[in-house]
């Protein structure tokens, strides 16, 4: 039940974060050139991540109610 409602969250949801996540690599690319920051991770990967930790957690909190 957790992974229905992941999975429905994910593809709900995504489309509408797409270019805030987009917006987000853009900014960390220029800070790159700029050398504003020494990072050579994929910050875009870890907001991402993020992102999606939280509609798990709301799948959980769902999946609770429903039981």
């Amino acid at each position: 039940m957790i992974a229905m409602w992941w999975v429905m969250m994910i593809a709900m949801m995504s489309p509408s974060a797409a270019p805030t996540i987009l917006l987000y690599a853009r900014v960390h690319r220029h800070a790159l050139v700029q050398g504003q920051i020494q990072d050579k991770l994929a910050p875009t990967g870890v907001f991402m991540a993020g992102y999606l930790l939280v509609w798990l957690g709301f799948s959980v909190a769902a999946t609770a109610l429903h039981w």
